[in-house]
């Protein structure tokens, strides 16, 4: 079965909060983890638990505090983000985050 396209780029962000983890939600301006999945959730029309489930799939592969889904290996979806995401730089995996969310993240950014 195909993703669509939203799931995709949910993957894309969670595989960025996974890795980055504190540091991405503090770089993402939102007060709290729970506030991050629901508005990124609301911006590509998911629900807020696909954004914090995809994010605990790839938790078992990064230095965080959370253990993610260690019972399990990656599925072939997120084998490709990891392929082409691995070798990103926080800088410049927040930009490709901050691009898949720009249609409506500065109505939501807390300065």
């Amino acid at each position: 079965m195909m993703m669509d396209k939203n799931s995709q780029l949910a993957l894309v962000i969670a595989y960025y909060l996974s890795k980055f983890d504190q540091r991405a939600y503090k770089e993402l301006k939102y007060e709290s983890m729970t506030v991050a999945h629901l508005e990124l959730g609301r911006i590509l029309n998911v629900k807020a638990s696909k954004i914090k489930n995809m994010r605990d799939e790839f938790d078992s592969i990064h230095d965080n505090p959370r253990v993610g889904w260690y019972q399990r290996d990656l599925r072939p979806s997120r084998m490709e983000i990891v392929d082409k995401y691995e070798n990103f730089s926080e800088e410049e995996l927040k930009d490709v985050v901050f691009k898949i969310i720009s249609d409506g993240y500065s109505t939501m950014l807390k300065f």
